[in-house]
């Protein structure tokens, strides 16, 4: 199994170590296949830290949009 990289709690995505495309995660830790390989994944649950960086990130867009 190896670990997703490019975890980005903002966009809810990671990247395949194995063939370089972009998937979508959850905030939570799990395991799956890569759709576009089958490579056996595993993503790291995001930190708190992530998460309010994430939300913010969020927050700012929309009052850029505004």
């Amino acid at each position: 199994m190896k670990t997703t990289i490019n975890n980005n709690a903002y966009l809810l995505s990671c990247e395949c170590p194995n063939c370089g495309h972009i998937l979508s995660r959850g905030y939570e830790a799990e395991e799956f296949y890569c759709r576009y390989c089958g490579e056996y994944l595993y993503a790291e649950a995001f930190t708190d830290k992530e998460i309010k960086d994430a939300l913010f990130r969020s927050e700012i867009d929309s009052y850029e949009e505004n």
